[in-house]
């Protein structure tokens, strides 16, 4: 827990990252979005942030629970599930040479680097679970001031999926970072932390 400019600062390591165990079970958003509410305690006047894969949980808790937090922040969040022809078609091959007696490499080569990194953390279960959870209908039922950062480069959650975002939910603001990418907190510190600042007062 920590104190920013008058905020309690909640930053808990997610289950299967940092300091926290992996999961016993295969867990989903679900399970996921629970943990954190545990975490948390009362969620009543909170902002949450969820930044990639922290942003789908967020996502599914205000989708859930839109009367007892304050606002969103969706920061280069996969929510949406749009993958491109090429993600496609390297799913197709995985499925089919997970059939084949291959060395491991050729299956490293196959894989995503998403993929690779899950697996030596020992998430493949879970990440094979989320990362084709589409929250297109969830999405749609958010009704709280909602921000969508996005850094206008990032490859791993394209533009496009924030830009979908901000048709879906009611009354979200999009701003985009320029030539920032995945990761533009690292990248643009100032200008970052200016954003968050004007919508968290735009919202008090």
């Amino acid at each position: 827990m920590l104190e920013s400019a008058g905020h309690r600062v909640i930053v808990p390591d997610l289950p299967g990252f940092g300091d926290e165990p992996v999961p016993d079970a295969s867990w989903g958003i679900a399970e996921y979005a629970e943990w954190v509410k545990e975490q948390v305690g009362s969620l009543d006047g909170c902002v949450i942030l969820g930044h990639s894969f922290g942003g789908r949980i967020a996502a599914f808790i205000a989708a859930q629970q839109p009367t007892r937090l304050r606002g969103l922040i969706l920061y280069g969040a996969p929510c949406l599930y749009r993958p491109r022809i090429s993600v496609r078609m390297r799913n197709m091959m995985g499925k089919w040479f997970g059939k084949l007696p291959i060395p491991e490499s050729i299956r490293r080569s196959i894989r995503s680097d998403e993929e690779n990194r899950a697996m030596n953390h020992g998430l493949q279960r879970i990440f094979r679970r989320v990362v084709s959870f589409d929250e297109t209908d969830l999405v749609q039922r958010i009704v709280l001031p909602t921000l969508l950062l996005w850094g206008e480069h990032d490859v791993e959650v394209p533009l496009r999926i924030a830009q979908e975002l901000h048709t879906l939910i009611s009354g979200a603001v999009l701003e985009v970072m320029p030539a920032a990418g995945h990761s533009a907190h690292l990248e643009q510190p100032p200008l970052f932390y200016g954003i968050l600042q004007q919508f968290l007062a735009r919202i008090s």
